[in-house]
């Protein structure tokens, strides 16, 4: 992924599965509705800047990880669809499964203090949509 120079990476002290990205002004998110709505820009971002391979891959990812129940009230072509992203995140969670857990715990883990900045650069930059999945499913 392509940092933007106003950009800058932030996550919680060791949690790089809650990686985003701010602006250089932007506080790190402090509401799940705050950081679910970052997580939808960032993936759409990812979604925008993936070859129809990466695409292809990442949708078959979503199909083999995600709940059957869950993937109805996802759009059918996955994420070659803007809504994805969106419903992706914000539609209720199978209970108990890593996409749910995922959501929960941010809210342990905001409080957290910033990992070391320089160590996320790398990481964001070597984001792609797949590992970004990776991180939920």
């Amino acid at each position: 992924m392509k940092l933007k120079d106003t950009e800058r990476p932030w996550a919680p002290l060791n949690h790089p599965e809650y990686l985003c990205l701010l602006s250089q002004r932007q506080q790190p998110p402090q509401s799940r509705e705050e950081f679910l709505l970052r997580q939808s820009d960032l993936l759409e971002r990812l979604v925008a800047e993936a070859s129809e391979e990466e695409l292809r891959a990442a949708n078959r990812k979503l199909e083999l990880h995600l709940q059957p129940e869950f993937l109805d009230f996802l759009p059918t072509d996955l994420l070659t669809n803007p809504l994805t992203p969106n419903y992706l995140l914000n539609n209720p969670a199978v209970v108990g499964s890593p996409l749910h857990q995922w959501k929960v715990d941010f809210r342990d883990y905001r409080h957290l203090p910033a990992h070391p900045l320089q160590e996320w650069f790398p990481l964001a930059q070597g984001l792609s949509v797949e590992s970004w999945l990776d991180r939920l499913l």
